[in-house]
């Protein structure tokens, strides 16, 4: 039996897509609700979204079944020695995908980009050190070199505003959020493919030039 969350049911029409590859996935697999991986890869390939190769599903899938969000209904042993697995969705929190690290938790960078996100939405301006304390709780550290990285990407592409350049003798650059880029509760997320993805409107948001990943490459 699925455990529903709040909030369950289609997504809206305007923030239908999905950029991020476990977008996709968890959508797929909302859809299917049982399923083998086979049958997920060949759902996932039958819409417009390309790229997701079969490695990254089944990462998915095996994250989701550690996490305790997906149950092995049936396993079914082909040619005498390889096994398939029929997987059923047992906990469903809604439309937006779990982050999760490979062990099934939830994934700790994931959280701490939420705080940080949430802080820059309340309060007028900020610098790293600044950001990363108030962020933090008890359950929670965010790192002066976590808070330096996000500020870079969303300063990048065009969240935030610089109000104060660093200074010579050590001062912290200072920044806040620009008011149009308050998208929603949902922090942008800085992915592997050198771009950020904005869930709350579902799109990429800012790709890199390749003039921009060969320097950082030699940073």
């Amino acid at each position: 039996m699925i455990k529903s969350g709040k909030g369950l049911g289609k997504k809206p029409a305007h923030i239908a897509a999905a950029a991020s590859s476990q977008d996709v996935i968890w959508q797929a697999i909302r859809e299917l609700k049982t399923f083998t991986t086979t049958d997920l890869i060949c759902h996932i390939a039958g819409t417009k979204y390309t790229g997701i190769n079969d490695h990254t599903v089944k990462s998915y899938v095996q994250r989701l079944m550690r996490g305790h969000y997906l149950t092995v209904i049936d396993s079914t042993r082909v040619r005498g020695h390889c096994v398939v697995n029929t997987y059923q969705l047992r906990k469903d929190p809604g439309i937006h995908a779990p982050r999760l690290d490979k062990y099934g938790n939830e994934s700790v960078m994931g959280v701490g980009r939420a705080c940080m996100w949430r802080v820059m939405k309340i309060v007028d301006e900020f610098d790293a050190n600044e950001l990363a304390a108030l962020a933090s709780t008890d359950t929670t550290s965010v790192k002066l070199s976590e808070a330096k990285n996000y500020i870079g990407h969303l300063h990048r592409a065009g969240y935030l505003h610089c109000t104060r350049l660093a200074k010579n003798s050590g001062g912290l650059a200072r920044y806040k959020l620009i008011p149009s880029k308050n998208t929603g509760p949902r922090p942008p997320q800085v992915q592997r493919v050198h771009s950020i993805y904005d869930p709350n409107l579902a799109q990429v948001v800012w790709p890199k030039s390749h003039t921009e990943v060969l320097i950082d490459a030699l940073k």
